[in-house]
């Protein structure tokens, strides 16, 4: 089932989505809808987005084209700005190894301190990458 976002309300996922952009960046998306709001279309179809659940499943991002026929059918016209969805995920968390890392890489960039026993835990490096970027939005 679709929702009117197009994101498909039958998937298992866990939230937030974590969007890993290809400098290494993390934004966090607490709904399915988000995904529309802070993803540029253009950067998902380049292949610059990696997206997971919380529990590390490979999420999959599309990009929606509203449009409808015009010329008796013969195009299509786009009837409004193209908008980013989430359209599928696996079905058992097969990354989250990748998730981790992600993780790990990004709380060092950010210069946030981790014991070896934090970076193993995915719940926990979660909380502190949530942590920080609602500090970065104060």
């Amino acid at each position: 089932m679709t929702n009117p976002s197009g994101a498909d309300s039958d998937l298992q996922v866990r939230l937030p989505i974590v969007v890993v952009d290809s400098t290494g960046d993390i934004e966090l998306l607490h709904t399915l809808e988000e995904a529309g709001v802070f993803l540029e279309w253009q950067d998902v179809e380049a292949g610059e987005y990696v997206a997971y659940d919380a529990e590390g499943r490979l999420v999959e991002l599309s990009v929606h084209r509203g449009k409808r026929p015009v010329l008796w059918g013969l195009l299509d016209l786009s009837i409004k700005p193209p908008v980013v969805i989430v359209t599928g995920a696996e079905e058992k968390p097969t990354h989250r190894a990748e998730l981790v890392k992600a993780l790990v890489r990004f709380l060092e960039a950010c210069r946030q301190p981790l014991t070896s026993d934090e970076s193993q835990h995915l719940e926990h490096l979660l909380a502190m990458v949530m942590k920080l970027k609602w500090r970065q939005r104060l």
